[in-house]
């Protein structure tokens, strides 16, 4: 995270579903392996709930919540979340 970067993992028996289509195994393999890229902005599904990587993921992206009419409403949701949880909140 020190360098918004990703780790994902593939096998041949990963069931994690695509982010957008869950009939769709994103992450099965031939072989197993791991992929190293750099923090997209669909990010925000996996950093959410931990405050300082999303802290990472606001610097980067937060600029584009500010025109939220332009991001998908459960994005922004995570983003909201996530705020909540860095300043110290919670839902519960």
């Amino acid at each position: 995270m020190e360098r918004e970067m990703m780790l994902g993992q593939m096998h041949p028996a990963c069931e994690a579903p695509s982010a957008r289509n869950p009939l769709f195994p994103v992450n099965r393999a031939p072989l197993p392996m791991m992929a190293v890229r750099s923090m997209a902005f669909h990010d925000i599904l996996f950093l959410h709930q931990h405050p300082v990587w999303f802290e990472k993921y606001r610097a980067r992206f937060g600029s584009h919540y500010h025109a939220a009419q332009r991001v998908e409403p459960e994005l922004v949701r995570l983003f909201d979340s996530g705020a909540l949880m860095a300043a110290g909140g919670s839902f519960c």
